[in-house]
C-alpha cells in the first residue's frame, strides 16, 4: 500500500486538506475567523463583543469574516463560540502554495471510508466523534 492510499501523515492533520483527489497544504491566517450566525440580526452585539478590525460576508455569504488583532484571535475565536449568536465558529487558512487565497470551513465535513466498511461501523465511529451520518 503507498503512503498516498492511507490519506494524510501523522503530523500533518490539519495541515493538509483532501479535496477532490488532491491534497492542499494549508496555514492558520493570523488574524482572521469566520462565524455563521444562528440570528444574523445580532451582528453589530457580536461586533461590540468581539471588537475586529474589519467584518465582512464570504462564502457566498454563507459565513461572516472578523479581521482581529492576531493577539487577539484566539480569545475572539473562544468567545464567538460561546456565544448564543453563533452557530459555528473557524479559523481562516490560506493555501501555502498560493498565500492570498483564503480557504474557509464550513459546519459539514466529507468523511470517505474503505468499500468493505459496514454502515453499522461507520455509525458507530461517527456516534463516538459526535457526527451524523447524511447519506450512505
Amino acid at each position: 500500500m503507498q503512503s498516498r492510499d492511507r490519506g494524510v501523515l501523522p503530523g500533518q492533520e490539519g495541515i493538509i486538506l483532501q479535496r477532490g483527489g488532491e491534497e492542499l497544504q494549508l496555514q492558520k491566517v493570523s488574524d482572521r475567523l469566520t462565524t455563521r450566525l444562528s440570528d444574523p440580526d445580532r451582528l453589530e452585539t457580536l461586533r461590540t463583543q468581539l471588537r475586529p478590525r474589519s467584518v465582512r460576508p464570504v462564502a457566498r455569504g454563507q459565513l461572516i469574516e472578523w479581521q482581529i488583532a492576531p493577539t487577539q484571535l484566539e480569545a475572539a475565536l473562544q468567545q464567538a463560540r460561546q456565544s448564543e449568536t453563533v452557530a459555528f465558529a473557524s479559523h481562516v487558512y490560506h493555501l501555502i502554495a498560493s498565500p492570498q487565497t483564503f480557504v474557509y470551513l464550513l459546519d459539514q465535513l466529507t468523511v470517505q471510508f474503505a468499500p468493505e466498511t459496514k454502515i453499522v461501523e461507520v455509525d458507530a465511529i461517527a456516534a463516538g466523534l459526535g457526527l451524523l451520518r447524511d447519506k450512505a
